[in-house]
């Protein structure tokens, strides 16, 4: 298996599309830097809060540091956004095959997947 370098994620050897892949971390370390440190994309949340001070699944304003995002949400929202936004994680149903971009999309999916139904 071959691995390959991207400017946000290292992927192996198709897009980055599972929370096993390893990434690595753009976050912006406030001195125009990037983090660099690579981690399991599952990981991401704990990466954030103890090495960025992302802490907190509440409601608390947060910008994305990513990459120069710069982008403002709530402190919940930071870890799907990164996923979907800046690492193009997707979701594919084992049952249908159709794939979602969104954790939440994909969820919703479950409830009614036709295959299910049968």
């Amino acid at each position: 298996m071959t691995i390959e370098y991207s400017s946000t994620v290292w992927l192996a050897p198709f897009p980055p599309t599972l929370l096993k892949d390893k990434i690595l971390c753009l976050w912006d370390r406030g001195d125009g830097l990037r983090c660099h440190d690579v981690l399991k994309g599952d990981a991401l949340l704990l990466h954030l809060s103890s090495v960025h001070g992302c802490q907190g699944q509440d409601d608390t304003k947060l910008t994305c540091w990513w990459d120069g995002c710069a982008q403002h949400m709530k402190k919940r929202a930071i870890v799907a956004h990164i996923q979907d936004v800046h690492l193009g994680v997707t979701y594919p149903c084992r049952r249908c095959g159709i794939t979602y971009g969104g954790k939440s999309s994909f969820e919703l999916h479950l409830l009614g997947c036709p295959v299910l139904k049968k």
